[in-house]
């Protein structure tokens, strides 16, 4: 699940909103390419998955910029999740 920070908006109105600092992606943990904490195959470096795909607001199976043509496509129910550190340069 993303991460949720309450914040006041108004009065007695409270707003949830997705706090892109989560480890986990509701959209990219189902991705047959997620390689770990925010990052994949289409963004290996550290923390390198842009906020737009992490949180939903870009739908990842079109392309966005520097994917290099790696979108999402969903993992199988069986399909275990590959984990590979990032690389960092």
């Amino acid at each position: 699940m993303i991460g949720l920070k309450r914040k006041k908006m108004e009065k007695d109105t409270i707003a949830y909103i997705l706090d892109d600092a989560s480890p986990i992606s509701d959209v990219c943990y189902y991705c047959k390419h997620f390689r770990g904490i925010r990052h994949c195959v289409a963004f290996p470096k550290f923390w390198s998955i842009p906020r737009e795909i992490w949180i939903g607001e870009h739908d990842h199976r079109t392309p966005y910029p520097g994917d290099n043509g790696i979108m999402f496509e969903p993992r199988g129910e069986d399909e275990p999740i590959i984990i590979e550190p990032p690389t960092f340069d």
